[in-house]
Order: structure tokens, then C-alpha cells, then sequence
């Protein structure tokens, strides 16, 4: 009787005490945030080089605006924008010719000047059968370019018109990798994008100083001098699955620094969808990049990584079957009451607290970009959606750890010793893997003429 008492008790400190912890560093977040003041034109004059992997259907309207704040950026160097799909027959090769030709910028495999130093071309990949897809895309945007900086970003997001200024003015003349992050906003109440977003309020905590505990893969940034110096392209382009850990690699085995400039938040609105296509396909991929690593102390960290998220559920569990245990073997009724009224406010402190963190930085993006960028974030459905999310992580990571092969959108990548080493399409299998990359370095996307 002794021992139950004293677990249940510690179940109950336990809850309280994280309860505590994380409402002060939240709140500290919010204070610290809203000092975020929008940036200045810095005048960065050096050349630029900014890559975006695309991929699939865009509904026009919505896309070719958010295209537009790209092409629009405060940036006095020259910048070469490079959109790379994987054939002629993705729908994204469409859909980009006719906004290049809305521009009067569209010349197949070549630069198209579209303003004073601002130029822009369409290249095509062709398939990887070596690396994902969207790694592919990167480094073959970023084959032949001769500018001083090189930029990766995603091209869905709402950005602001400072983005390469700051990425570019952050690491200039330092030993550093530039970043910026995105804040998961749901629009619905579905349970998917509630999910989604607590695992992401999570990984906002890297991201509360200026000097960022880790790279993001949507919006990375390096010196053409590091990039050819540190062979991330030979890394990445030999059996690489995620940009963002690989790189992260790189900088921490090379003394680099990852600074992400506080203005940098950037905002992916969330819509419906069912449970296992907004939560947990999207969770498996991201978890599975911790079975991929670059040596064999990066090794030790990924596993360290897996470790911590799979103890961390397990914690939880037992803090919460403490608690329920104690509840079903109440002693009074109003005992009962205060362990359900406990349970009631545990569960909308954390929800309330996770939702002022993610508006924290949902608040800067807004303020960068001047735009209004409504939610649908309960406090009590917010708490429990993150201790689901925390609670099941040991259970889904463990699950990912066992698997081969991973599935990524038409792809299917099969991972061993940490690297990609097959890939199939629809089921199919198709070039080999030395032969696939031996493609990609025997074929010149752009001829030399072609580029500055």
C-alpha cells in the first residue's frame, strides 16, 4: 500500500512539476518573440543562387502569389532562381511554365532575365534512383551555378520580403549554415492536423535563440565556398534521405554553427484530412530520417535521438496509469474530484501554453508579412492532442525503427548502414543505384554559357 501511495504520488509531482516548467519557458518564448521587430533593407550585395524542388499539382491562384513574394525579395545582389521537377510529365513542369510565361521569363533550359539582375529557369532532374527525389532536385538546381551563396527552400510557404537578406547577412563571413523554420498552423479541427502541430510546437524549442539547434530542410543556406568545400553534394547525392540531418552532420563534424534569424518563421496552414494521411504518414517519414547518419559519431546521436523520444513516451505512460490507477481506486468522493479536476486543468495548462508558443511565432510570421493568419486551436483539444502525440511516439518510432523500406509519396526507399541503397516507383523497380548516379554526374543539366 506504501508503494502504491508513493508512485501515484510522484505521478502526480511529476505532471505538476512538467506542468510548471513548461508554461514558464513558454511564456518566455512569447516575451522574447514579440520583441521580433521586422528587418531593414541590409543591402547584400553579393550573388545569389535559390533552388526550389518542386513537385505534383498547385492550384494556380493560390500558388502563383506566393511564387510572386519570392520574386519579390528585398535583396540588392543579382539572384538566380532555379525551379527543378523531376520530368516534363509532373504536373509541376506545367504549372510552372505558365507562370514563367505570365512573366514573359520562360526560355526551355535556359536563364530568362525578368528584371535588373533577377533571373529565373525551369530545369529538370530526371528520375533518382540514388537519393530521394527531392535531394535530387536540390543538387541538380544547384549543378553549375558560380554564384557566392546558395539557398534550398521549399516553395509553399508564406515568406516574408527579408528572407535571403537575413539568411545571406546571417552566416556572411562566418563558419555557418543559414536556416529559417516553419510553425504548423491547423485550419480545421481535425485530429490529424491537431497532431501535426503538437509534434511541431515541440521542435520549436530549437528554435528560441538565434543560434538554432538544428537545420530545417525548407529553408537552408551556405556559402558556394562551403557547399563545394564540405562535398554536400556528394554527401547527399550518395544514398541521402534527409537534408536536414545530413547537414546537420556536416556542420556539427566541421565546427559549423546554425543560426536562424529570429524573423525567419514561416507559416504551413494545415487543412483537414484523415488521421493516418495528415498524421501518421507524415510522422513516419519524419522519423524514419533518424535511421539515416553520416559517420559513426552521428550514428551515436541518432540513437541517442531515438532513445530519448521512445523513453520520453514512456514516461508519460506511466505518469498518466499512475494517475488513472489512482482515479479508479478513489477513496472518497470528493478525492475523486480533485484528481479529475487535476487532470482537467494538467491537460488545458499544457494545451493553453503549447497554443501561446505556436501564436508566438505564428505572431512574427504575421508581422513580417503584414498578413492576418487565423487558427483552430483549443486549449483542452491542443493538450491532449500533444500527450497523444507524446504518448504514442514510443510506440510509432519503435514501429519505424523496424522498417526497411519507407514509403514517400510514388517512391519507396530501402535503407541500410544509414544510407539509401534502392528505390523503387509505384512498386517497380528501375535503374540501379551506381548507375543512377552515374547519371546524374555524367549529365549537364545547363551549359556553361548558361550560367554566371
Amino acid at each position: 500500500v506504501l508503494w502504491w501511495l508513493v508512485w501515484t504520488s510522484y505521478c502526480y509531482w511529476f505532471l505538476g512539476a512538467f506542468a510548471t516548467a513548461y508554461a514558464l519557458l513558454t511564456t518566455f518564448i512569447y516575451l522574447k518573440k514579440r520583441r521580433v521587430t521586422k528587418p531593414g533593407n541590409r543591402h547584400v550585395t553579393e550573388s545569389l543562387s535559390v533552388v526550389f524542388p518542386c513537385y505534383g499539382v498547385y492550384d494556380e491562384a493560390v500558388q502563383f502569389p506566393i511564387w510572386d513574394k519570392y520574386l519579390q525579395q528585398v535583396y540588392d545582389g543579382p539572384i538566380d532562381y532555379v525551379f527543378v521537377v523531376e520530368t516534363t510529365v509532373d504536373p509541376a513542369f506545367t504549372h510552372l511554365s505558365n507562370y514563367m510565361k505570365s512573366k514573359n521569363a520562360f526560355i526551355e533550359n535556359e536563364f530568362a532575365t525578368f528584371a535588373p539582375g533577377r533571373r529565373i529557369t525551369l530545369k529538370v532532374a530526371g528520375q533518382s534512383y540514388h537519393c530521394t527525389q527531392k535531394l535530387r532536385n536540390q543538387i541538380a538546381g544547384l549543378r553549375g551555378q558560380k554564384t557566392d551563396y546558395f539557398i534550398s527552400m521549399d516553395d509553399d510557404m508564406m515568406v516574408n520580403e527579408y528572407v535571403f537578406q537575413e539568411l545571406v547577412y546571417s552566416i556572411r563571413n562566418k563558419k555557418a549554415f543559414g536556416t529559417g523554420y516553419t510553425v504548423e498552423i491547423p485550419t480545421t479541427s481535425c485530429w490529424g492536423s491537431q497532431l501535426v502541430a503538437s509534434f511541431r510546437s515541440i521542435l520549436l524549442f530549437g528554435f528560441i535563440f538565434k543560434k538554432a539547434g538544428g537545420i530545417w530542410g525548407g529553408c537552408m543556406c551556405f556559402s558556394s565556398k562551403d557547399y563545394f568545400k564540405l562535398e554536400i553534394e556528394s554527401t547527399l547525392a550518395n544514398g541521402g534521405y534527409a537534408d536536414d540531418n545530413l547537414i546537420q552532420a556536416i556542420a556539427a563534424k566541421n565546427g559549423y554553427s546554425v543560426i536562424a534569424p529570429e524573423s525567419l518563421i514561416f507559416v504551413n496552414r494545415n487543412d483537414g484530412g484523415t488521421f493516418r494521411q495528415k498524421y501518421l504518414e507524415y510522422i513516419k517519414r519524419q522519423w524514419a530520417t533518424t535511421k539515416f547518419y553520416l559517420g559513426r559519431k552521428n550514428k551515436i546521436l541518432t540513437r541517442v535521438q531515438q532513445t530519448t523520444v521512445i523513453g520520453l513516451g514512456v514516461v508519460f505512460q506511466i505518469a498518466f496509469i499512475g494517475v488513472l490507477a489512482s482515479i479508479l481506486n478513489y477513496k472518497g468522493f470528493y478525492r475523486l474530484i480533485k484528481q479529475l479536476l487535476f487532470v482537467f486543468c494538467y491537460i488545458f495548462v499544457i494545451g493553453t501554453f503549447q497554443n501561446i508558443e505556436i501564436r508566438a511565432f505564428k505572431e512574427i510570421c504575421a508581422r513580417m508579412t503584414g498578413q492576418k493568419i487565423t487558427d483552430c486551436l483549443k486549449s483542452f483539444k491542443s493538450g491532449l492532442s500533444w500527450h497523444a502525440h507524446v504518448m504514442m511516439s514510443s510506440y510509432l518510432f519503435s514501429y519505424v525503427l523496424t522498417l526497411k523500406k519507407i514509403v514517400w509519396k510514388a517512391q519507396t526507399y530501402t535503407c541500410v548502414q544509414g544510407k539509401v541503397t534502392h528505390v523503387e516507383r509505384h512498386g517497380k523497380q528501375g535503374k540501379g543505384f551506381q548507375e543512377s548516379l552515374a547519371e546524374f554526374y555524367n549529365t549537364p543539366v545547363f551549359t556553361s554559357k548558361n550560367v554566371e
